[in-house]
């Protein structure tokens, strides 16, 4: 498979694709690695609660409206981080 990740755009389309093959195992994964530590399986409800909101922000990067690799991963970091506003290139 050849992917073309040159731009914000194509990279963050591959980031989701990636992000949604993860979190269709990562119950398998919690539970398997949990056995062994504990703490993983503190944090899953906290991986599920972040997931959806990541993939809106992926979503909205590979549309276009991330602008340069920096501030697209500054508004990726904010928007995802609660008690920060959303930001304005991914609300929608």
């Amino acid at each position: 498979m050849n992917v073309d990740l040159g731009s914000i755009e194509a990279g963050a389309a591959e980031a989701e694709k990636v992000l949604e093959k993860v979190m269709e195992i990562e119950p398998t994964i919690v539970g398997t690695v949990g056995i062994f530590v504990p703490e993983v399986a503190v944090a899953q409800p906290f991986i599920l609660a972040a997931a959806p909101a990541i993939e809106k922000a992926l979503e909205a990067l590979a549309q276009g409206n991330g602008g340069n690799m920096i501030q697209a991963v500054a508004d990726l970091i904010k928007h995802v981080t609660p008690g920060l506003p959303n930001a304005p290139t991914l609300h929608g």
